[in-house]
């Protein structure tokens, strides 16, 4: 269902998650409180629409009811709280190396901070065409690979 990839911490420990189906899971150098969360939503039998994992071991787990999030920057916490209260269909979030975020909703909308300008263009070019954005991802490491 779902592979997720962290920034490379400053620590250096690179941390991963894959999440098979409903009662499989594997991980290393995740935070607890997410595996934690991960088992009690799919005790509720909740799926997961999506799973982010910031470069400071912040987290987000989103379900179609409820987003859980710990550790991450206030302006995105912020951000997710408004877009509950409005009721939005947050679909997707991840982070960059810069600690820069992003949350995607209602098919063609999202919120950001500290992303590649040329990124923002291009997110708004497709929301005034009302393309459905379903994702964005980010390299893991500085540099080249």
């Amino acid at each position: 269902q779902h592979i997720v990839l962290s920034p490379l911490s400053r620590s250096g420990k690179p941390s991963w998650l894959v999440l098979y189906n409903i009662t499989e899971v594997d991980w290393k150098n995740v935070p607890p409180n997410l595996i934690r969360q991960i088992l009690e939503v799919h005790q509720r039998g909740e799926p997961i629409r999506s799973i982010a994992l910031s470069i400071n071991g912040g987290w987000v787990l989103v379900t179609p009811a409820k987003v859980y999030h710990e550790l991450i920057p206030k302006n995105m916490a912020a951000q997710l709280d408004l877009l509950q209260q409005k009721k939005a269909d947050i679909h997707y979030v991840a982070f960059n190396v810069d600690n820069g975020w992003i949350i995607l909703h209602d098919r063609y909308k999202g919120v950001w901070e500290r992303i590649p300008a040329s990124l923002v263009v291009e997110l708004e070019r497709l929301s005034a065409q009302q393309s459905h954005i379903r994702a964005v991802h980010f390299y893991t490491v500085r540099g080249r690979i």
